[in-house]
């Protein structure tokens, strides 16, 4: 490239040949210091790959194999009428009681459970007694039951058991 060239009184000057390149320069001085020495390494944070020291051992838990078999009524239970279910594993009944869930009963609710046609009951029967929504939990005298066997509700006495009632029948392995 060609540089044009004016002097103080706005005449152009011509320049000349271009001439050979001079020398390089000697380097300058280097930067503001030299680097310092790597740092130290820190401690494991939170995402360390060294695991920590194991927890204690939790609490051992409930066994398992607990069912509730719950039989409902139709609105106003009539007595005799009976519903069933079969058991689908060995286990043992704890308790039986009975609740009704839209009005409570003017007078007393009862039921017997059979297994395969017998009462679970010598005396003491689930009862909802008369203004009570819930009735109190029954052990009943048979609490085995095997698989297969045959359960059923039978509702004895519903003097005034205006709504639905159901029938728990809660079993623990």
């Amino acid at each position: 490239m060609a540089w044009t060239f004016y002097n103080a009184q706005g005449q152009r000057l011509y320049a000349g040949a271009t001439g050979a390149t001079g020398a390089a320069g000697s380097a300058g001085p280097s930067g503001i210091g030299s680097p310092g020495p790597p740092g130290a390494d820190g401690e494991d944070g939170i995402n360390s790959l060294v695991p920590g020291p194991p927890g204690p051992a939790g609490a051992t838990g409930p066994s398992g194999g607990g069912v509730t078999f719950v039989f409902g009524s139709r609105v106003h239970p009539e007595a005799g009428v009976g519903r069933r279910a079969y058991a689908d594993r060995t286990t043992t009944i704890n308790h039986v009681y009975a609740w009704a869930t839209d009005t409570a009963p003017t007078g007393t609710f009862q039921c017997d459970v059979l297994k395969n046609g017998t009462s679970i009951f010598t005396s003491t029967f689930p009862t909802i007694t008369s203004g009570n929504f819930l009735g109190s939990a029954v052990t009943p005298t048979t609490t085995s039951l095997t698989e297969y066997d045959k359960l059923e509700v039978v509702f004895t006495t519903v003097a005034n058991a205006d709504g639905r009632v159901f029938v728990a029948i809660v079993c623990h392995a």
